[in-house]
């Protein structure tokens, strides 16, 4: 995997050869797909993007690909391509950090459901924002804007590991597992142990939240079921 340097490797774990029909928002250039075909070679695998020179770079990788900009798709089925999707015929969809860059992720999910087969899979790549750096930045008085990672500047929505679950099962998926992507330093739980009295006088678990605040991303494997109303 090591050629891959921008294939998330948790996620990638998720993916099984039964997976024969894959689509992926946010592909980029390729560098997932490309991982999947060579390990898989599953029979589709369609790309959606929002900008066109990467989906040009992946097209190798992909069987259809379709730039389009989900911000501005309020219904899968009005768009001329996306619409094309929705026939239940996909077994998994990869949605790795994408979700916090749009306006209405909910959209996106409910697009993605309506084109997987019945127990059709949903893999995504989401990160906390319960993370311990968040809380040092705040606790500084900043918010910073920087170029990838929790404070992308591009990042539009925020989610903590409940938000995640709540927003998944809402849009018709059942959780299967939850895969923490931690980073480990001792000087974390370190400036975390200063938060036990805070979560005492809360009410809230100080062992989960010293385990959430060290996560930076969480996996999620979810199934289709019936959405919300």
């Amino acid at each position: 995997m090591s050629y891959y340097d921008n294939v998330n490797p948790t996620l990638f774990e998720q993916v099984t050869a039964q997976m024969k029909h894959l689509g992926e928002l946010g592909c980029g250039a390729g560098q997932f797909a490309r991982a999947v075909r060579e390990t898989y070679a599953p029979e589709r695998y369609v790309g959606v993007d929002v900008a066109q020179g990467p989906l040009a770079a992946a097209a190798p990788w992909l069987d259809q690909s379709i730039c389009a900009d989900l911000n501005r798709v309020d219904d899968w089925s009005q768009h001329p391509q996306l619409r094309t999707l929705q026939d239940g015929s996909f077994d998994c969809w990869v949605v790795g950090d994408v979700l916090e860059h749009l306006v209405e992720p909910e959209r996106a999910l409910a697009g993605i459901h309506s084109s997987l087969k019945p127990s059709g899979t949903l893999l995504a790549c989401i990160p906390n924002v319960r993370n311990w750096e968040v809380m040092l930045q705040l606790l500084k008085g900043s918010w910073p804007r920087q170029e990838a990672g929790i404070f992308d500047r591009t990042h539009l929505r925020w989610f903590t590991r409940t938000d995640m679950i709540q927003m998944i099962a809402k849009a018709g998926f059942a959780i299967d597992k939850v895969v923490y992507r931690k980073l480990a330093d001792d000087r974390i739980v370190e400036f975390l142990e200063f938060f036990e009295p805070v979560c005492d006088y809360l009410g809230t678990s100080y062992d989960e939240f010293m385990d959430e605040a060290q996560v930076v991303q969480y996996v999620i494997v979810a199934r289709k079921t019936a959405a919300e109303t």
